[in-house]
């Protein structure tokens, strides 16, 4: 694999040596977007190689650089930059549409002469929206309330007021914990359908 990261840093480091030569010596060239395409992961050496050389190259050449990474395949895309846009974006739309008519189909059953246990209906996303919407509001009531006791305590000089505030803003904490617990709980539950 190694192989493949030193060659693909030669071709860089030469097409670069090349190409600023050759601006150089014409001065019109490139005269429009150039396009470095990654076919490897992101965030492995050929893809930061890439963006090296772009952030390297596109002030000397006073043209956009772009390093597209594509897992395996390249595209290339024709004419110019608007409709190198047009074509992502529309790439971007089809995946969500293929995603959302993925997620929309039922699933299929594994065997069809098994009766399993009924299993709990999962809650809609709406719904765990809607509760973690609630919570947010009672965890930021909560705080208020807990930084007025607090604010009250600390300037507090009769004990028994004191020990009353104390015990109230116990109280709120041992609530916010609650309610943090409960909007995380709602966060995993909300996130494990995605």
């Amino acid at each position: 694999m190694t192989h493949y990261f030193r060659w693909l840093a030669r071709v860089l480091v030469f097409a670069g040596l090349v190409l600023s030569e050759t601006c150089g010596a014409t001065g019109t060239y490139p005269n429009r977007t150039v396009r470095f395409i990654v076919p490897f992961p992101a965030a492995t050496p050929p893809d930061f190689l890439a963006r090296i050389a772009a952030q390297k190259l596109a002030p000397s050449w006073g043209i956009p650089v772009i390093v597209e990474v594509r897992d395996g395949h390249v595209t290339n895309y024709r004419g110019d930059y608007e409709a190198y846009l047009y074509s992502v974006n529309k790439e971007i739309d089809d995946g969500e549409r293929e995603l959302t008519t993925r997620m929309a189909k039922p699933p299929v059953p594994a065997t069809k002469g098994t009766k399993s246990a009924p299993r709990a209906s999962r809650r809609s996303e709406r719904e765990i929206r809607k509760e973690m919407t609630n919570l947010e509001r009672t965890i930021a009531r909560f705080d208020e309330q807990k930084r007025l006791a607090s604010t009250k305590l600390m300037a507090a000089t009769d004990p028994d007021e004191a020990l009353r505030l104390h015990n109230e803003v116990s109280e709120l904490t041992t609530k916010l914990a609650e309610a943090e617990d409960r909007w995380c709980q709602l966060q995993e539950e909300g996130g494990a359908g995605d």
